[in-house]
């Protein structure tokens, strides 16, 4: 009897015990999702299993030992806090960030690029070459937009400096050409062409060249033919004029019929008068009034040729009137300046010393020729 109390006992106790080693086992296992189960010493708040003795608080998994703060996988034994692929690995970017940041210049979408992912970026985009900063493409740097080239859009050309594209003159039949100015336009003192002063040498230099030209303007003198050939003897020259004195003739009768081009020589006879240091700028009012009244004609202007009675003030005279036509073809107008002086020869003059002998009227001649020729017909 005793003996089988005592067995009995003997197998509760047994089971109690089991119960209990059962009971503590399944209590651990529900509670160690919040305290670590590894009694490892660290502190485990990840909810994974975590056996290498560090701290852990990224949220994935990390066998290598070391530190891992960034996010993304590390498995190369070595630190890495820098939020992109790590150096030592293929040197791409962690994912194509190039997308989300646009072209290099700090604009990004908001939550799709962190600091190190812009750094990958700008690394990417430079040697990409598209990024305008220093590149051989389009993009208005150093290219062929307008910086700095040679092409028609008005920054290094010709479509204001110089008139090589205006074509005053039709493409067919004659240009007319208007002589403008004084005795010097009108010829005097010429003895050889019957006072048609450089109208006729410069006549036959265009006939010499088969261009077509003839010349307008209400005054008529100088020879019936040149070279076998009708001589227009129109002209605007008027013996002893001032500037102002032929500025009167604008518009009519001078611009009556209109002239493709005006040749004008003037300024002479405002040398000995009153005021001859305002000269420069009555043949401004002169010009001004010109462009006006024949804004489609191609304005020739020339210093005056020596005049050694007055020398000093001519010189000043001359020394003015380039600043005067370019103030007007910067502001647009056909106009162009020809150079009476450089060259002018010895011989010259006739024996009045202000008329051009008739070297001198061919030496004019040649200079209003070089001008105008590629304008010809």
């Amino acid at each position: 009897m005793n003996r089988f109390l005592v067995r009995a006992l003997l197998v509760m106790c047994i089971s109690l015990l089991v119960a209990q080693l059962s009971a503590c086992g399944g209590g651990d296992a529900t509670t160690d999702a919040d305290s670590d189960s590894d009694n490892d010493g660290d502190s485990d708040s990840d909810g994974d299993s975590d056996s290498d003795g560090d701290s852990d608080s990224d949220g994935d998994s990390d066998s290598d030992g070391d530190s891992d703060t960034d996010g993304d996988s590390d498995s190369d034994g070595d630190s890495d806090t820098d939020g992109d692929s790590d150096s030592d690995s293929d040197g791409a970017c962690e994912f194509d960030c190039l997308p989300h940041c646009g072209s290099w210049g700090g604009t990004v979408q908001p939550g799709t690029c962190d600091d190190a992912d812009l750094k990958c970026c700008k690394d990417a985009d430079t040697d990409s070459g598209s990024d305008g900063d220093s590149d051989g493409d389009t993009d208005g740097d150093s290219d062929s937009d307008g910086d700095s080239d040679s092409d028609s859009d008005g920054d290094t050309d010709s479509d204001g400096d110089s008139d090589s594209d205006f074509k005053p003159c039709p493409a067919s039949g004659d240009c007319k050409i208007l002589p403008f100015g004084d005795s010097i336009t009108f010829g005097m003192k010429d003895s050889a062409n019957g006072n048609g002063g450089y109208r006729v040498p410069l006549f036959s230099m265009a006939l010499a060249d088969s261009k077509s030209i003839t010349f307008v303007g209400p005054e008529k003198n100088g020879p019936a033919q040149v070279d076998g050939q009708p001589f227009p003897q129109n002209h605007e020259g008027h013996s002893g004029w001032t500037i102002d004195q032929i500025k009167g003739r604008l518009p009519s009768p001078a611009l009556s019929d209109m002239p493709h081009i005006v040749l004008l020589h003037i300024g002479t006879n405002d040398m000995y008068g009153n005021n001859p240091g305002g000269a420069p700028e009555r043949l401004g009012s002169l010009l001004d009034t010109l462009i006006a009244d024949a804004p489609d004609a191609l304005i020739v202007v020339s210093t005056i040729i020596p005049f050694p009675m007055q020398q000093s003030t001519t010189d000043t005279f001359n020394a003015a009137v380039p600043g005067v036509v370019q103030s007007r073809i910067d502001a647009g107008a056909h106009m162009i300046l020809v150079d009476m002086v450089t060259g002018f020869p010895s011989n010259g003059l006739s024996t009045d010393n202000i008329h051009p002998s008739d070297e001198g009227y061919e030496f004019m001649a040649s200079v209003w020729y070089a001008a105008i020729k590629e304008y010809l017909p």
